[in-house]
């Protein structure tokens, strides 16, 4: 199943998150709500994808990275595997805070359910960073 990395730009509201935050979107309510959006474009069909978000808070330099990197369904489950990198040891980078984050757009049609979702984010090593849940007009962060 394809994972379609999203970047959205941002009118105005948009604030990073600190920490750590896992979240999936099934409708554009919920999506703006999470993130106090006031306008964001291009716009997501929510009716045809789900929107899957992995921030990794606030990061001390350049080089840290998050990648979605393969969705596939389990047992009535969504997994996606996620891709969690940090700066090479003596590798030189920018002293500059960063926000690394990945929204991934994942086909509905593709999914057992497509009223209420449940998410397992994996780490490339097979662990388990976050399970969701969402149902249409919900969103679930961890």
């Amino acid at each position: 199943m394809d994972i379609r990395p999203y970047q959205f730009t941002v009118a105005r509201g948009y604030v990073e998150p600190s920490r750590p935050v896992y979240a999936v979107f099934l409708d554009e309510h919920s999506f703006i709500e999470a993130y106090r959006l006031k306008e964001y474009s291009p716009a997501i069909d929510f009716g045809s994808y789900v929107l899957v978000a992995v921030h990794r808070g606030t990061c001390p330099s350049a080089g840290y990275h998050v990648r979605l990197t393969e969705a596939f369904t389990e047992g009535g489950l969504l997994i996606v595997r996620v891709a969690l990198e940090d700066p090479g040891k003596g590798m030189m980078n920018a002293a500059v805070i960063t926000h690394p984050r990945a929204f991934g757009l994942i086909e509905r049609a593709a999914l057992p359910d497509r009223q209420t979702v449940t998410v397992h984010l994996v780490g490339t090593a097979g662990k388990l960073i976050a399970t969701l849940t969402a149902t249409t007009g919900t969103a679930t962060k961890a």
